[in-house]
């Protein structure tokens, strides 16, 4: 929707009529409803597809937190094309596309569903779960690990979560040898830190 002002000789005769804007640039809107709706998430639905998407999105930026990189997920105009070659050119808002989905999804269920492979850029290497471990475990105890790369920030890096109950528990043996991803960095740093002779 746009604001319109229709002015006769100068002289406002309508401000701020609320018109659609798509009866005016169909194709703009329609570019508007993909990037914005599609790939920014600025969109509420309950659609399968949309809702698997923002999952394996999320997941791949996870593997972008762990690995300390910000080069493993496509950019926003590689989703704005996925959707653009799908989306047929009348879909130009969310009712339109519901519209629009609803014939679709009989025939074509997968149509819009990403994969991961399609969100991971062709030069990166997998991240594995044996170099970046969801869990650290120590004896008996399994202790859950976030990744957060924020250089700078309180939360950067790798956390280990320990519930307050198995706190006594817990040993400071091999947490100084961080996860196996992140031991080159740890070598590296070491390396550094010796004294120049």
């Amino acid at each position: 929707m746009v604001s319109e002002s229709v002015t006769l000789l100068g002289l406002p005769i309508v401000t701020g009529r609320q018109v659609n804007y798509s009866k005016i640039d169909p194709q703009l809107c329609r570019e508007l409803f993909i990037r914005h709706a599609l790939v920014e998430g600025d969109w509420r639905t309950s659609h399968t597809f949309y809702q698997q998407n923002l999952k394996l999105l999320a997941e791949v930026e996870e593997l972008e937190h762990k690995s300390r990189r910000r080069d493993i997920v496509v950019d926003d105009d590689t989703l704005f094309d996925f959707y653009l070659q799908r989306i047929s050119s009348q879909v130009v808002s969310s009712r339109y596309f519901d519209r629009w989905w609803k014939v679709v999804s009989k025939t074509q269920p997968e149509l819009l569903t990403f994969n991961k492979n399609m969100l991971m850029r062709a030069t990166t290497n997998n991240v594995s779960r044996a170099e970046y471990p969801n869990y650290w475990q120590q004896d008996a105890l399994k202790l859950q690990l976030t990744y957060q790369f924020e250089p700078g920030s309180a939360v950067d890096g790798v956390t280990v979560h320990i519930p307050l109950s198995v706190l006594n528990q817990v040993k400071d043996e091999g947490f100084d040898w961080q996860i196996p991803g992140l031991r080159e960095e740890l070598v590296i740093a070491l390396i550094k830190s010796l004294p120049k002779v």
